[in-house]
């Protein structure tokens, strides 16, 4: 009888650890993902979608963080080509209804590429952070993107949650000898 008493209680209490943690991180937090800009003498659309889809699949994973679905907001922001300016991206963080939106640009020139990230409060348009990517070659894509997007994980929790719920954020080391085949199972 004791037994059943003692893991009646651990389960309880089990229980209940568990829904006060769903409760702490059920503040979800929007983000809309704009396509980035590109500068390039050549076609490198492939590495604009990369880029997006990187982006959007890790912080996606973020438990507070809801990212809008691409279609959605390539809808929204409905640029003529490829230029968002700062109202077409103002109207479209209020029609999505999202708290922040990320956009960015990628440039490629004779010294490799240069990404530059920014995150923006969509409520009033100010920058919370920007983030600058610099890479020779695409084999380091993969690692630069997770390091930005740790970082802006962190920096939107930050920003989010008076108190930090979180444990152990870190940053993530990017080691010049790791390619993106190494990270494949």
């Amino acid at each position: 009888m004791k037994i059943e008493k003692k893991i009646s209680f651990i389960l309880f209490f089990l229980v209940l650890s568990v829904l006060f943690n769903g409760v702490c991180l059920s503040q979800s937090v929007k983000l809309a993902i704009v396509p980035f800009d590109v500068e390039s003498d050549e076609n490198i659309d492939y590495v604009k979608e990369g880029i997006y889809d990187m982006f959007f699949s890790r912080l996606n994973e973020i438990d507070y963080l809801s990212v809008s679905d691409r279609y959605v907001v390539e809808k929204a922001v409905h640029a003529e080509g490829d230029i968002y300016t700062d109202k077409i991206i103002s109207d479209a963080g209020i029609y999505l209804s999202v708290d922040y939106i990320l956009t960015g640009k990628i440039e490629k020139n004779d010294g490799g590429y240069h990404i530059t990230v920014k995150i923006t409060s969509a409520g009033n348009m100010q920058q919370v952070n920007m983030y600058k990517i610099r890479i020779d070659d695409l084999d380091m894509l993969i690692p630069e993107i997770v390091r930005c997007s740790d970082l802006i994980d962190k920096d939107l929790f930050k920003s989010n949650f008076s108190v930090d719920k979180k444990a152990d954020i870190t940053d993530f080391k990017t080691d010049d000898n790791l390619h993106p085949e190494k990270l494949l199972p």
